[in-house]
């Protein structure tokens, strides 16, 4: 569904106002307080950052029909300290009377326009009538630009209620629909459903009558495990754009929700654009249902997959090295214990059947997908690695797929060959230096949890000279003494 987008902001700070909405479940805290924001285009030199709020109830302090007041205050500073955005409201609620479901879920939105550019944020709230300590929340808020002729698209908002609507006055009234953001964005049963909200901007360059969007769910690996495409009409310079896509067929997990928007046909496309938000998924039916195909096949304890009945010891312990990135730390701890061909053989066949996702077909479409992986990280071979798929750029492609960008840098003065692997999908880079300048090209920095960071790491290992006075130590004197 598009409709064209029309800025209803008259000055930069709009107030907030709070709504209820479904009654809330056992809250961890008093307050239980939450947030998020997203970025639309404004002007050509400011953003529009809606920053939406939710606290329970519950932690307010005041008796039943009285109205409560939450003060809340955004403040914003650039990285030289400086306070470049203060804005404080407080959201009045009247506390539900006697006959109502105790502990509702609250919910409003701020709206700031503000310079692009990366802030320090932080976020105080207190509740007026207890006069206790201000609580407060500090985070990283990146603030998009959209300037430029090129096809744009806002940030993904996870909605759960998104509806046609006339109410202008309403805080959630968003270019004719009311869109009230589903801030943790999880997902859970019964309704295993996506709606999301998201501006197109210059649409209207688009060099075609149509344009496509594809829509994925990507798990943490980068795996695309669901996809669907649209078509939409050449149309206004800026469009609202809104989807709905079903995942019941999804177990529970964390995934990314990913719109890559095209300026024409996906085949003949010149640009594209692309933007993604992490969801969470419950689904507890579908899990009980993967238990069970899972439980079958361990049922069958005596099972052995012929492809490694006739392998020596040596052998599959080379195919577990080959599957090690995937593995999980009990299957690490069981593969150390075991002991002869045999046992190994039966864990090797149970570790490739608990990944197979259509039990009871003949393919097994995930370790097909692995091996063709192992079959590209053989280019990454070299003298310490003569596999390829024990070399750092080959773990990295087994374990998280393949990159949706390489950047390669190979005669930069000054500085080793080294390449930054850019995963879209999961907002992640990894960078590898040929320290050695023999093709070897090791992991230095990734920004993926749970692989080695090092920001600093063109100056540790790519840089092949200082300067000559770069030393504090150094008087500017060269040559011999």
């Amino acid at each position: 569904m598009m409709k064209t987008v029309n800025r209803m902001l008259a000055i930069a700070i709009v107030g907030l106002m709070s709504v209820s909405v479904a009654a809330a479940a056992d809250t961890p805290g008093p307050m239980n307080y939450l947030y998020t924001y997203t970025n639309f285009a404004y002007n050509d030199s400011l953003t529009l950052v809606e920053f939406t709020s939710q606290f329970s109830e519950r932690g307010l302090v005041g008796k039943p029909n009285e109205t409560g007041r939450l003060y809340q205050r955004l403040k914003l500073r650039n990285f030289q300290g400086v306070v470049v955005a203060n804005t404080d409201w407080v959201s009045e609620v009247k506390i539900a009377g006697s006959n109502a479901e105790p502990g509702r879920v609250l919910m409003g939105v701020q709206r700031i326009a503000i310079r692009p550019g990366v802030y320090s944020a932080q976020i105080l709230y207190r509740d007026m009538a207890s006069g206790g300590a201000v609580d407060s929340q500090s985070f990283t808020m990146k603030v998009r630009a959209f300037n430029g002729a090129a096809i744009q698209a806002s940030d993904i908002q996870i909605a759960t209620d998104l509806e046609p609507s006339e109410a202008a006055d309403n805080p959630f009234y968003k270019n004719g629909f009311l869109v009230r953001p589903n801030i943790s964005t999880l997902i859970a049963a019964p309704f295993l459903v996506i709606n999301s909200y998201m501006e197109l901007y210059h649409v209207d360059r688009v060099p075609t009558s149509e344009f496509f969007i594809r829509y994925s769910i990507a798990d943490t690996a980068g795996r695309r495990v669901k996809q669907e495409e649209v078509k939409r009409q050449r149309a206004a310079s800026s469009i609202v754009e809104l989807h709905t896509i079903v995942v019941d067929e999804l177990p529970s997990g964390e995934y990314y929700l990913v719109a890559t928007v095209f300026n024409g046909y996906i085949s003949s496309a010149t640009d594209s654009v692309q933007a993604v938000i992490p969801i969470t998924i419950r689904n507890p039916d579908k899990d009980f249902a993967i238990t069970q195909q899972q439980g079958s096949v361990l049922l069958q304890a005596d099972l052995l997959d012929p492809v490694f009945a006739g392998l020596k010891e040596s052998e599959l312990e080379t195919e577990f090295e080959k599957a090690k990135p995937i593995a999980t730390q009990p299957e690490l701890h069981i593969w150390n214990a075991l002991q002869g061909a045999e046992a190994k053989g039966r864990f090797l066949t149970q570790f490739w059947l608990k990944r197979d996702q259509t039990i009871g077909t003949l393919a097994n479409e995930f370790q097909e997908e692995y091996f063709e992986r192992l079959r590209t990280a053989s280019a990454y071979a070299y003298a310490m690695a003569p596999n390829g798929w024990e070399s750092d750029r080959g773990r990295v492609l087994l374990k998280y797929g393949k990159p949706d960008n390489i950047e390669r840098h190979v005669n930069e003065f000054n500085l080793k060959p080294y390449q930054v692997w850019i995963y879209q999908n999961l907002n992640y880079q990894f960078v590898f230096v040929d320290r050695s300048q023999t093709e070897a090209f090791n992991l230095v920095h990734a920004t993926a949890p749970g692989e080695p960071r090092n920001d600093n790491w063109m100056k540790d290992y790519a840089e092949m000279h200082r300067g000559a006075f770069d030393s504090p130590n150094n008087n500017g004197l060269q040559g011999n003494r």
